[in-house]
């Protein structure tokens, strides 16, 4: 039978037997041990003292908490009941199963032979050790007090629907058992296979952020059965940090069931910067830090499309800016910053573009006058650009200098044509990419270089000027800002020297050199010139000049001809003071003038000496007064020029006022002469009736001379006038009038004196008008006298 005690037991031992179920409700102080053999011993750590061989069954029904400090054996049961809290602390090595029904069974000690149940509603707490936990319909919760953490042992483990774990948290790093609890099995951890274990998870642990994930081993066992995360529930109510949206949950481990912390996705960062060309080292990116993140993803493209975007950057937490060196430099792109966290990754950001800046080009050369048509510009190509834009001014000034031209990509050299020639420029190139607003910076200085002055055209030098000679050209208008002149001796340019000093101005177009020697024949070749730069066109074709010798002063003059012949005649002439003279012979016309600086040969034969023009024949050329000039034609004019002249070598000849004399050769004379003059009227001082026989000639001239014979003879080429009046017509000689010229005969011969004797010649004769050609033979009856 049931039996309760509810006095003190204060000496000895108790023993209990039978099947009944005794009670002791009273403070017992016996000290001598308790051993129950059968049925059931009841009661409460205050009643139940001693060492407690235990062979049946043990109940403690506590409605306070109370501590059994005494060690339990035995192979009974053990069962708690009540709403206390009984705490076993001795190293107790009984076998029967425990169960846990009402209240909290806290093990500090150990129980580590029992296999124990923990009913629903009730709690086994504890550091110490117990044996497998069969069915944990209950709570179990390590540590030997309230929020203590701690390590509960116990053999296999089995959880049940509408178990629990009080779990207990300090610091969210550090060790299972110290920082946080753990129960730690040493058999096969089961998961219930339908309904829900909830764990409580209780605290402020130091270190706990919503933002970071956390794993803390909660359980562990030689295995883990049946898990299935949907068996787990975690009631929060007890931790104090907020979780900002996160979540808990159990997983396994291996051996292990953990307390999962999952941090919700990170904000969507905002305020992303990306800077547009400011660096040539990279695109640099910055945005304002969100909540919870533990680090940035940054992504880019080079279209505004995330779906398409590459991450290129993972920052660490709290790190809000990143320097993009991998951008290929002036390409656009765009970019977006995701907050990252053990528990995902935020909406991307509101994307931004941006660029990194070129790189300044490195010009290699721009030619200086190596060019006639352009200035060749020479560059290296760099990383990222589609293309270059050329720039150009006539000072080293990059601020103010204008955009000239754009080249295709990959470029590495273009052409200035438009440059004008001989002008410095400063050049600068820039480069440029399509996709962006990107120019590579101005170089610090520009690289110089001017195109090749054009050869100056046309240029020619003087030969008949006397103080000095005169260069002349075409201005090229293309680029000079003056003109050089050369000068050498010799057709050689590159031993010429320089005679006009300083340039010439821009517009010049001829150059006098009165530094010549007279009579030196030169080379001469202009430059043209650029003050701004050091172009120098090439020399110009060459042109051959002269500074001519001073020409004579005095003309030669009064030209008379003897010796003439039908077919020649000798030309005189005086000296005027030069050192030569020249002699020209025209038919029909006067002859040309010599040209200064002209050498020209001389032959007396008429139409083969050099001509000085057309039909014009040099005849002479020395330092006389006369030359006999043949080859004439037959009655025919000629008129011939006398010029004196300076220098043999390069003659220079006075033109102004040579003398210039017409001549005709004479006609075929007569061969056979007029004989038998005869005068039948004879008067005191007249005569009349005078006739002769006719010889050849086409005309006769007769001549009469007072008191002696007839002695001087008509000249050849002179036309002579008559008179009937004896010495009123031409006198030949001295005496030897002209009484008759013509074909027929004289009426009367008037104007004599009487009592002289006077002597008659007649004279064949062909010709007229200076062409005349006489016959002055005697012949027959001719001359005759008469008084």
């Amino acid at each position: 039978n049931d039996v309760a005690v509810t006095g003190v037991i204060s000496n000895g031992g108790l023993t209990k037997a039978g099947s009944g179920t005794m009670t002791l409700s009273g403070a017992n102080t016996y000290s001598l041990g308790t051993l129950v053999s059968a049925g059931a011993l009841e009661g409460t750590t205050s009643g139940l003292q001693g060492n407690i061989t235990n062979n049946s069954a043990l109940v403690f029904t506590q409605t306070v908490n109370g501590t059994y400090s005494g060690v339990i054996s035995g192979t009974g049961t053990l069962a708690k009941r009540g709403s206390g809290t009984v705490t076993l602390s001795g190293a107790n090595t009984y076998s029967g199963n425990t169960t846990v029904s009402a209240g909290t069974l806290l093990v500090s000690g150990s129980a580590g032979s029992s296999a124990f149940t923990v009913s629903s509603g009730a709690t086994l707490a504890g550091a110490g050790t117990v044996g497998a936990i069969s069915s944990l319909g209950g709570r179990v919760s390590p540590g030997d007090s309230s929020g203590a953490r701690d390590t509960l042992s116990c053999g296999a483990l089995t959880l049940a629907d509408g178990g629990g774990y009080t779990f207990d948290i300090s610091n969210v790093s550090g060790a299972a058992g110290t920082d946080w609890d753990l129960v730690s099995g040493s058999g096969v951890l089961t998961v219930n296979p339908a309904g829900t274990f909830t764990l409580y998870a209780t605290g402020d642990p130091t270190g706990f952020d919503s933002g970071s994930s956390y794993a803390w081993t909660i359980m562990s066992g030689s295995s883990v059965s049946g898990f299935n995360a949907a068996r787990f529930a975690v009631d929060t109510s007890g931790f104090t940090p907020g979780l900002d949206g996160g979540a808990f949950s159990v997983a396994q481990s291996g051996a292990n069931l953990q307390l999962v912390f999952t941090p919700a996705a990170p904000p969507t960062p905002a305020d992303l910067a990306a800077s547009d060309g400011t660096s040539t080292a990279h695109v640099a990116l910055s945005w304002s830090d969100v909540a919870r993140e533990t680090g940035y993803v940054v992504w880019r493209h080079t279209a505004d499309v995330f779906g398409s975007a590459t991450a290129v950057r993972t920052n660490a937490a709290d790190a809000t800016t990143h320097n993009d060196t991998s951008a290929t430099p002036g390409q656009l792109y765009y970019y977006w910053v995701t907050a990252t966290n053990t528990g995902g990754s935020s909406a991307e950001s509101t994307s931004d573009s941006g660029y990194r800046k070129l790189a300044e080009v490195p010009i290699l050369f721009a030619t200086d006058g190596d060019h006639l048509d352009r200035v060749a510009l020479t560059w290296t190509d760099i990383e990222g650009e589609t293309g270059y834009g050329i720039w150009r001014h006539t000072a080293d000034n990059s601020a103010a200098a204008s955009w000239l031209a754009n080249t295709v990509a990959n470029a590495t050299n273009y052409n200035d044509t438009s440059a004008t020639p001989g002008q410095l420029y400063y050049y600068w190139v820039r480069a440029t990419n399509s996709t962006s607003s990107s120019q590579s910076d101005f170089q610090v200085s520009g690289e110089d270089g001017y195109r090749k002055l054009p050869v100056v055209q046309d240029v020619a030098a003087t030969t008949n000027l006397t103080a000095h000679v005169q260069v002349t050209w075409t201005d090229s208008n293309d680029g000079e800002t003056g003109y050089t002149v050369w000068r050498h001796t010799a057709d050689v340019s590159g031993s010429a020297v320089l005679i006009s000093g300083a340039a010439l101005g821009a517009d010049e177009t001829s150059y006098n050199d009165s530094s010549a020697t007279a009579g030196t024949p030169y080379y001469y070749w202009v430059r043209a010139t650029n003050s701004t730069s050091q172009s120098l066109s090439d020399f110009s074709a060459s042109a051959e000049g002269l500074r001519l010798l001073t020409e004579p002063t005095l003309a030669a003059s009064n030209i008379t001809f003897s010796a003439l012949a039908t077919d020649a005649m000798t030309v005189n002439w005086e000296r005027g003071d030069g050192d030569f003279v020249l002699v020209v012979a025209r038919q029909g016309a006067a002859p040309d003038d010599p040209t200064d600086s002209t050498v020209y040969d001389a032959d007396a034969a008429f139409g083969f000496g050099d001509i000085t023009g057309a039909g014009s024949f040099v005849v002479y050329k020395g330092t006389g007064t006369s030359v006999p000039v043949t080859g004439l034609s037959t009655a025919t004019e000629y008129t011939f020029a006398v010029y004196e002249f300076n220098g043999a070598a390069l003659p220079n000849y006075r033109t102004s006022d040579e003398p210039v004399e017409t001549r005709s050769t004479l006609v075929a004379g007569p061969s056979v002469q007029a004989t038998n003059i005869t005068i039948s009227g004879i008067f005191e001082v007249s005569m009349t009736g005078i006739d002769w026989t006719d010889g050849d000639g086409t005309s006769r001239l007769l001549v009469v001379k007072a008191g002696g014979a007839v002695d001087s003879f008509p000249v050849d080429g002179t036309t002579y006038s008559y008179s009937t009046n004896f010495g009123s017509g031409s006198e030949i000689g001295t005496g030897n009038y002209v009484v008759w010229e013509g074909a027929g005969r004289p009426e009367r011969i008037s104007s004599l004196e009487r009592d002289v004797i006077y002597h008659f010649r007649v004279f064949e004769f062909n010709g007229s008008a200076g062409t005349e050609n006489y016959l002055t033979n005697a012949a027959a009856g001719n001359p005759v006298s008469q008084t």
